[in-house]
């Protein structure tokens, strides 16, 4: 059965490419506009343990020859601090990307990766695609965690550092 939907969940995607081959020349149309980008942000969890996060990206828009956008890939790197109520703290880094359409989206890479004490606590990894703007999740791979994750980041965080 899985080896099915393997099959069925390959169709789109070599449909894509097979489209991308002809589009290819209108999307080739100028070069894409560059960018940067980044943000702080601190969460307090209800266990006490506070994070604080920063954020910076590499962003690539692609148009088309009349100017209609096309897509984004952006590279995020994340840099965060983790301290529980005690003291104690641990850093940890993320790397992503993420390719946007004016339809879909997707994240590959390490979108939440926690490691405390030598051992990895939390990670989520792999890709997630999600129709735009709702975030409807159509495809994950089994190590990659949804918009709704919030519960077992909090857990996981609170068992590792809270009081």
């Amino acid at each position: 059965m899985k080896a099915n939907r393997m099959r069925i969940a390959m169709l789109p995607a070599v449909a894509l490419l097979a489209f991308g081959a002809v589009a290819s020349p209108v999307a080739a149309a100028g070069p894409p506009d560059i960018y940067t980008f980044g943000d702080t942000w601190t969460v307090q969890h209800d266990c006490g343990v506070v994070e604080t996060t920063t954020m910076t990206a590499k962003a690539r828009d692609y148009f088309d020859q009349n100017g209609s956008w096309l897509r984004s890939v952006i590279n995020f790197d994340y840099a965060a601090v983790f301290t529980g109520p005690s003291g104690r703290s641990f850093a940890s880094e993320s790397h992503q990307t993420g390719t946007f359409t004016p339809t879909t989206g997707s994240l590959s890479g390490q979108g939440i990766f926690l490691r405390a004490g030598g051992k990895p606590i939390l990670m989520d990894v792999g890709r997630l695609v999600f129709t735009l703007p709702d975030g409807t999740v159509v495809k994950d791979s089994d190590k990659a965690l949804d918009f709704g994750a919030g519960d077992i980041v909090d857990a996981a965080l609170c068992a590792e550092l809270g009081a």
